[in-house]
């Protein structure tokens, strides 16, 4: 990413401080995983889905949930191209 973009992005959006403990896990991910369509209706994967499912599964390893995760992509596109880049990273802190 050029820089002058990045700067961009950085003076748009404030910095935060969060809170964390021990325990805690933090996600990040890109819009390319909840615009994917699938699922029985053929909507969107959406955030309240993908939170759902890190709620459900977050007595799981950092590891195993991110298996859990692939297969969960993977079941809702149900064979249906990918439309975007995506990303999803899991910090077990």
């Amino acid at each position: 990413m050029p820089v002058a973009v990045l700067n961009m992005l950085i003076s748009k959006y404030p910095a935060t401080r969060i809170e964390v403990q021990r325990g805690d896990r933090l996600y990040l991910f890109s819009d390319g995983a909840v615009d994917q369509f699938g699922g029985p209706f053929g909507r969107k994967l959406g955030s309240k889905n993908l939170q759902s499912f890190l709620l459900t599964t977050s007595g799981l390893s950092i590891e195993a949930q991110g298996l859990a995760f692939d297969k969960h992509f993977k079941d809702w596109k149900q064979g249906k191209k990918q439309i975007d880049d995506v990303l999803v990273v899991g910090l077990a802190l």
